[in-house]
């Protein structure tokens, strides 16, 4: 619950750093797009999860949204520093294809 609190006060800064309108503008964008509708999905959903009556354990639902928000948030960021997504795509691929290739 902090983790998302903190999340939705980050947001509301960079608005008043940037200004609501460009910073709406620069989440909204077609580079941008997939990982805000994760973003604000995963704290949506998060929130609501964690005050709904909902039967059972939560824990592994919230930590499974929280996964979801911290990769979110990174594939945000990384799309501001060029050519930071294809590396680590790259790395990535990289690092399956080798674990694929030791089996």
């Amino acid at each position: 619950m902090n983790a998302t609190v903190g999340n939705i006060i980050a947001l509301c800064g960079s608005c008043f750093l940037t200004g609501p309108h460009s910073q709406m503008k620069r989440m909204w964008s077609d580079t941008r797009r997939s990982a805000t509708i994760a973003y604000l999905g995963s704290l949506f959903l998060t929130l609501v999860v964690a005050f709904a009556p909902i039967p059972g354990p939560k824990g592994l639902m919230l930590l499974f949204l929280m996964i979801i928000q911290y990769l979110a948030i990174t594939w945000y960021c990384l799309s501001y520093i060029p050519y930071a997504r294809e590396t680590v795509m790259g790395c990535l691929q990289r690092r399956i294809n080798g674990f694929l290739d030791d089996e």
